[in-house]
């Protein structure tokens, strides 16, 4: 279920146990809404400690989770899901009576009990996983809207709890949509909807490399499609090495069902069976038609055109410019293709009917070809 945030003061401090992506747009967003007094972010790398406070996402880092921990209200483990209970047994040590610590774990069943009876003798512990991301990894990529309208799930023992309702207030000032469910739901549908789209992108990627070796011009053919399909093949080997083995048992289940649905696909092109393969292709286009909204899982409603414009400097804000002198606000875009030299098509996502209607003849008026998806 997702709930309204809890109007709360500001919470004092906040500590970010490392700062990478995730660690990074948590403390850039909350600075920008003013959600922390004081947010001090810890990294074993002094380098990232003094990028981030250049970029802004904490107004202090250091390498002394000791020093860092003593006085914290709150503390996020920022760190890959592998390192967190180490982590934990070191931080239980310094940090203050009833401090709150959750964490962004891509996996919660085993780790929720661990951290639970680590922190329980000094704190409370809340799980959380923002399930959002970037091919930009580390402090580079940190983003202060990454959060915004994305999934932000919770496993709190508990919901009527001065702690939960802290972590609460902490992911709404992200502009975040928080879900609470059990670490075993919450593990079997990541399993499904984030760790095996992964494994396939990777697979599908592999696959293709193999291919390349035969036909060497094989990559050079893979167009938009290709590359929308396998574009989270980018993210982080370590990472994600660490996020399928800590999820391993739901990830093989899903794994298993994949396979079966292949195997069927595969029997029916050996059979030439044409309706079969009609059906899952029917199938597959009419589950998706039933995933809420068209982008992120909360996101709302997106109505969008495609746009063709010529390839030349400041088309992009131009376009920008015409809509917004009319009030047509542009909730989303994407560049789908471009031909250097000539031109390009442009998607725009505006956030209602009569915006998209009203986009559409005022863009022909300029002399753009449009037309609505």
């Amino acid at each position: 279920m997702v709930e309204m945030v809890v109007k709360m003061q500001p919470v004092r401090k906040v500590v970010i146990i490392g700062l990478g992506l995730i660690g990074g747009s948590l403390g850039l967003a909350w600075k920008r809404v003013g959600a922390v007094e004081e947010i001090v972010g810890v990294d074993n790398n002094v380098k990232v400690c003094r990028r981030a406070e250049q970029l802004g996402a904490v107004h202090f880092a250091t390498t002394e989770i000791s020093k860092a921990v003593k006085d914290a209200q709150v503390i996020i483990l920022a760190v890959p899901v592998e390192k967190m209970i180490g982590l934990a047994k070191l931080i239980v040590r310094h940090m203050p009576e009833n401090c709150i610590v959750s964490d962004v774990g891509s996996t919660k069943s085993g780790l929720v009990k661990s951290l639970n009876q680590i922190f329980a003798r000094k704190g409370v512990y809340i799980g959380g996983h923002p399930m959002a991301g970037s091919e930009v990894a580390g402090i580079e990529g940190a983003d202060p809207y990454l959060f915004e309208n994305a999934a932000y799930i919770l496993t709190p023992d508990q919901e009527e709890t001065l702690a939960f309702k802290t972590i609460n207030y902490l992911v709404g000032n992200l502009g975040a949509k928080k879900m609470v469910m059990s670490p075993l739901e919450h593990d079997k549908i990541v399993a499904a909807v984030s760790h095996l789209p992964h494994v396939v992108a990777a697979a599908l990627v592999n696959t293709v490399g193999e291919v390349e070796k035969e036909w060497a011009r094989t990559l050079m053919l893979a167009a938009g499609g290709f590359r929308d399909t396998t574009r989270i093949a980018s993210g982080s080997p370590d990472l994600w090495q660490g996020i399928c083995i800590t999820n391993k048992e739901h990830l093989i289940s899903v794994i298993d069902l994949l396979q079966n649905n292949l195997a069927l696909f595969k029997n029916s092109l050996l059979n030439d069976g044409h309706d079969k393969i009609e059906d899952f292709f029917v199938r597959a286009r009419d589950t998706r038609e039933n995933i809420p909204a068209k982008r992120r899982g909360f996101l709302p409603q997106v109505f969008d055109l495609v746009v063709i414009v010529p390839d030349e400097p400041g088309v992009i804000g131009s376009l920008a410019q015409l809509l917004g002198q009319q009030d047509i606000n542009i909730a989303d875009i994407e560049i789908l293709r471009v031909r250097e030299g000539e031109g390009g098509t442009i998607r725009l996502g505006v956030q209602s009917d009569e915006a998209m209607d009203k986009a559409k003849v005022l863009l022909e008026k300029a002399g753009y070809s449009v037309r609505k998806l």
